[in-house]
């Protein structure tokens, strides 16, 4: 018991610190919550003449869409913007760059090419997903510390061209795969 009449002091003590601050700023009165660099995402996105539409989904994610058409005017590439002050991180994807199911003859030599071209791409990264044969273009921007908004930037116009440049070679893989 005596044990217990010391050590109230050092307990009463502690609570009395107060909690270290939230990262996410609390919201003013009529403003939603939302994730804390999803206004300068959206800014940037706009500086680049995108249109982004964005919404929240939680006061922690946010998700824009936006599009850009390509130099040669021969496509439409549709982007995707996910913001989370959970991980922070933006996860920017451009879905859709060309389909190769698994049953496909063309997959087993996409493949192969999609290893080498991550093999020498810095930025962007293609991913093959299994289930539907879908092929995206995507890259990861960390937030931890701050928002660097010229490396956006710069990782949007990346993103756009090295789809644009990859996408006709690998669609044409897939196509004369399936011919043969």
């Amino acid at each position: 018991m005596s044990r217990l009449r010391a050590l109230l002091p050092l307990l009463a003590a502690l609570g009395a610190i107060p909690a270290p601050a939230a990262a996410q700023p609390a919201a003013g009165d009529g403003e939603a919550a939302m994730p804390r660099y999803l206004p300068a995402l959206r800014e940037e996105l706009a500086r680049l003449g995108l249109e982004p539409v964005c919404e929240v989904e939680s006061p922690l994610r946010a998700r824009c869409t936006f599009h850009h058409v390509t130099d040669d005017a021969r496509r439409e590439l549709t982007a995707h913007a996910l913001y989370s002050d959970v991980s922070d991180t933006i996860y920017l994807w451009i879905p859709g760059v060309v389909l190769a199911p698994p049953e496909s003859p063309a997959t087993p030599g996409l493949l192969r090419r999609l290893m080498e071209l991550n093999g020498t791409l810095l930025v962007p990264k293609l991913e093959w997903s299994p289930s539907d044969g879908e092929v995206r273009l995507s890259a990861v921007l960390r937030t931890d510390s701050n928002l660097d908004r010229r490396a956006l930037r710069q990782v949007i116009r990346i993103l756009f061209a090295t789809a644009s440049r990859y996408a006709p070679e690998l669609e044409r893989m897939v196509l004369e795969a399936e011919e043969l």
